[in-house]
């Protein structure tokens, strides 16, 4: 209790308003309405006219604050604690080397998947690593689909030619720039998406061989 709440507590007690305690402590009644509204500490002579005023000895009024003090334990100091720190996620730049390194397969098919994959590897197990995955994994998948698709041109080409006596040599050419061209589109649009924060490339495509 401060020493503005224990003059109030004792003025209301003996049932006086604060023009009565004035009038008792010979104090003006602005210096009364000050002090208990702890805008000004009553000290010497004016502690002791209160404590006349109202009937309690001038020891109950001097060390008012003090007890409370004394008891009252400092709150606990916060000591702020850091953030755990959260591993480094491959930066964005890393990520369009590793799809961008996918138009070696202009080489050779297999490089689409195998250079990519080799950069990949150096940044295996930081997170955002899995997008570089899904990026490999498009280029695996291209690489088996392009064979698969050359071969059934191939065997439709060769039963044409003997059933039919025809040899539609355009299938199998028109086959491989086709799925050229479309690998082509899938890397620059994935180059685009990277390139504006999006790093949901080849989601739809799933980690079927890497991950």
């Amino acid at each position: 209790m401060t020493l503005a709440q224990k003059i109030v507590g004792e003025r209301k007690r003996k049932g006086l308003s604060q023009e009565e305690l004035a009038d008792l402590s010979q104090i003006s009644l602005r210096t009364i309405q000050r002090i208990e509204r702890e805008e000004s500490l009553p000290r010497g002579y004016t502690l002791k006219a209160l404590a006349q005023a109202l009937a309690i000895p001038l020891e109950e009024l001097t060390p008012s604050t003090a007890p409370d003090v004394a008891q009252a334990e400092p709150p606990a100091a916060v000591v702020p604690v850091p953030p755990p720190t959260a591993p480094e996620a491959v930066p964005a730049a890393n990520l369009q080397q590793i799809n961008l390194a996918a138009f070696a397969f202009l080489l050779l098919p297999y490089l689409g998947f195998l250079l990519p994959l080799w950069l990949w590897k150096q940044q295996k197990g930081l997170p955002g690593h899995a997008a570089g995955a899904r990026i490999i994994n498009f280029q695996i998948m291209w690489c088996i689909g392009m064979h698969l698709a050359l071969l059934l041109a191939f065997l439709v080409q060769m039963v044409s030619a003997y059933y039919f006596k025809a040899r539609p040599s355009f299938l199998l050419v028109g086959t491989f720039f086709f799925l050229y061209f479309l690998n082509i589109a899938a890397i620059l649009r994935a180059a685009i998406q990277l390139r504006s924060g999006h790093r949901q490339v080849f989601a739809k495509w799933g980690n079927l061989f890497i991950s």
